[in-house]
């Protein structure tokens, strides 16, 4: 919990790049973690990686269908 909040306060100072690191740490010790799923689809779609974005916002939405903000991130990611 504590890695997604030094992602959340990474991505609050535009620094996506290391907000997808801390991203990435979350996952590493906990595999499935929702939020830094979320987190990092963020960070890749702000450092221009749709691909990578499209996949975490497509696999927060297969591990939780209820999980509602993510459906207008994706959205938004082709607007």
């Amino acid at each position: 919990k504590n890695l997604l909040k030094l992602a959340r306060d990474a991505a609050d100072s535009n620094d996506w790049a290391k907000a997808k690191q801390y991203a990435d740490m979350a996952l590493a010790e906990e595999g499935g973690y929702l939020d830094a799923y979320y987190m990092r689809a963020f960070a890749n779609r702000q450092l221009g990686d749709k691909k990578k974005a499209e996949q975490d916002f497509k696999e927060v939405i297969r591990r939780d269908s209820q999980f509602l903000p993510t459906y207008g991130a994706l959205v938004d990611m082709y607007i």
